[in-house]
């Protein structure tokens, strides 16, 4: 069993075709868009392989495709929000990637009982951060740019 998909393993051997994993990547980038926000981080981490990726790269794809092919029949209930109100959340994961740049991610929506979100961010920021909070900081200035863009 996998123990850690965000993980990195300098000791898998590099695949000698790359292009099955790139087109891996990019229907998972697709689909991450479109229907499973979820999978984005990982997606974002495995995107980053491009051109380098190894066996465990590879097998970390797969298992994300799976997720995916495992719940198409139980996913995707959206709900009616209770008002048009928008709100918004924002994270980071500090220094999270080999480079140390860190993570953002959050989710912009309709105030409701359950989820009504209808745009997801989550990306590898731009900048190193130099702390924890910066990195925060930089998560909310990514969803503040797509509370504005959905007013």
């Amino acid at each position: 069993a996998m123990v850690n998909l965000m993980g990195d393993d300098d000791e898998s051997p590099k695949l000698h075709d790359q292009r099955e994993f790139l087109s891996k990547c990019s229907m998972l980038m697709f689909v991450s868009q479109r229907t499973y926000p979820e999978i984005r981080p990982a997606t974002v981490k495995l995107s980053t392989k491009y051109n380098k990726a190894t066996e465990m790269d590879m097998q970390k794809a797969h298992r994300v495709a799976e997720y995916i092919y495992g719940s198409k029949d139980t996913h995707c209930l959206i709900l009616a929000p209770k008002s048009m109100k928008m709100v918004s959340s924002a994270d980071a994961a500090y220094a999270e990637h080999t480079d140390a740049k860190s993570h953002s991610g959050g989710t912009v929506g309709f105030e409701s009982e359950t989820a009504c979100h209808f745009a997801f961010v989550s990306s590898k920021q731009p900048v190193i951060a130099k702390s924890s909070g910066e990195a925060e900081l930089i998560a909310e200035n990514k969803v503040a740019d797509t509370v504005e863009w959905a007013r």
